[in-house]
């Protein structure tokens, strides 16, 4: 298996000779290591990690033929990654600034008071028929 994914790999980089396969076995368990140069390490993983999801189930069909499991990695040759702090969840500006709402009044059993409906001057569309502020619409299509 080893020597399979060696070749596949050494198909799609650049820098062949910088590839190496590190292969352990434990309890029916195969982890294969893949070592690249900095400059293939897209080319292996690939968009999206398309490429080497694609070895891996290659890898993985192989391995079941052969009544194993593998776990294929890519070694992260890079150098160790700085501690990252971690970051606060983001503040809703609007949330900082909304006002308080007053709290609702509590609800009784006293009847709503009553509005005297005589004092609104009831107000009709023919009110408003002929006043300077209307609204006209003119139509200049002929017909």
């Amino acid at each position: 298996m080893k020597e399979f994914l060696e070749n596949i790999v050494k198909n799609i980089v650049e820098n062949p000779d910088s590839v190496t396969i590190t292969e352990t076995e434990d309890q029916g368990r195969v982890s294969l290591m893949i070592k690249v140069a900095d400059s293939d390490m897209g080319r292996v993983i690939g968009k999206d990690g398309k490429v080497i999801n694609s070895i891996r189930m290659i890898l993985r069909v192989m391995a079941i033929r052969q009544d194993l499991r593998v776990r294929v990695d890519i070694e992260d040759n890079r150098g160790p990654k700085e501690p990252q702090q971690p970051t606060p969840p983001p503040v809703n500006p609007v949330e900082q600034t909304a006002p308080v709402e007053p709290p609702m009044p509590a609800v009784t059993d006293q009847p709503a008071p009553q509005i005297d409906t005589e004092e609104v001057p009831q107000t009709t569309a023919a009110d408003f028929v002929g006043q300077p502020n209307q609204t006209t619409v003119i139509d200049n299509s002929g017909n």
